[in-house]
Formats: C-alpha cells, sequence, structure tokens
C-alpha cells in the first residue's frame, strides 16, 4: 500500500482542528464548518501545512469558508492507495 500526498486550500482558521483535532476554541458553528470540510475530503485527511503564509481571498466560500472573505492556507493531504506497492 502506498500514500498519495497532494494539497488542497481550505480557511486557516481551521488548521489547528484539522492537523491537531483541537476544537477548543472554536464555536458550534465552526466546529460544524470544520465537520463540512472533512467531509468534503472523503478518503482523504489532512496531515499539516504548507510552508506558505495563509493569504486573503474575497473567494472564501469556495474553500469552506462562511462568509464571503477571509484567510485560507494550503494543506497537505494524504490517502492510501492500496493499488500501489
Amino acid at each position: 500500500m502506498a500514500i498519495e500526498v497532494s494539497t488542497v486550500v481550505g480557511p486557516a482558521f481551521m488548521a489547528t482542528a484539522l492537523v491537531n483535532g483541537d476544537t477548543s476554541g472554536f464555536s458550534v458553528p465552526e466546529i460544524a464548518l470544520v465537520k463540512k470540510f472533512e467531509d468534503g475530503l472523503k478518503e482523504w485527511y489532512v496531515v499539516g501545512t504548507t510552508d506558505e503564509e495563509p493569504y486573503f481571498t474575497w473567494l472564501f466560500e469556495m474553500y469552506g469558508g462562511d462568509c464571503r472573505g477571509g484567510y485560507v492556507c494550503e494543506y497537505i493531504v494524504h490517502r492510501d492507495n492500496p493499488f500501489v506497492e
């Protein structure tokens, strides 16, 4: 089995929840957004962020945010591929 590696763009505020599973400072609506983002990844799972700084976009909703503009970052995601040795 091999691990596939890719990147996805998502809201920067989710980093602690996605990478470490820590939602201790999150409100209920924010936790719901994190869950929705994770569900959209399907079999991919977040393992970290890239070294690039978060950046602002007016397309925040397109990347999993709940308003028009916000900060996003690139997340490193993995997926198990049983068909590759």
